[in-house]
C-alpha cells in the first residue's frame, strides 16, 4: 500500500481486501490477476511484490475462515502495544525486571 497515492488508497485495498479474503488459494490467484489487471499500469509494484512473495502468502489459505480473521486482524495488537507503550513511557527506569513484568501485567 505504500505505491498507492492517497486518493486510490482506499480502492487499491478494496481490491487487495479481495485477496486475501477469499475461500482459496486459486480464487486468490484470480483476484490478484483482477488487481493487476486494474492497477497494472498505475501501480506495477503492487501485484509483482505480490507474487513474489505468494510463497508466504499462500499459506495463508491453509487456515479456515475464522482463524484468518484473527491473523489480519491487528487491531487488538496494536492497541495492546499502545496501552503498553503508555505506561513504560510514563516511567523510564524500573529498579529490576520484575517491576516492569508487574507494570505490564497490571497494564493488561
Amino acid at each position: 500500500m505504500k505505491f498507492a497515492l492517497w486518493h486510490d488508497y482506499k480502492e487499491v485495498a478494496g481490491y487487495l481486501k479481495r485477496v486475501y479474503r477469499s475461500a482459496t488459494e486459486e480464487d486468490g490467484l484470480q483476484e490478484l490477476d483482477q488487481v493487476e489487471e486494474k492497477w497494472r499500469i498505475k501501480y506495477p509494484l503492487i501485484t509483482r511484490y505480490w507474487r513474489q512473495n505468494w510463497d508466504n502468502l499462500n499459506t495463508f489459505f491453509a487456515y479456515p475462515p475464522e482463524i484468518r480473521k484473527v491473523i489480519y486482524t491487528t487491531n487488538a495488537i496494536e492497541y495492546l502495544n499502545s496501552v503498553i507503550g503508555k505506561v513504560i513511557k510514563k516511567r523510564k527506569l524500573f529498579p529490576h525486571d520484575d517491576a516492569a513484568k508487574q507494570l505490564v501485567y497490571l497494564a493488561t
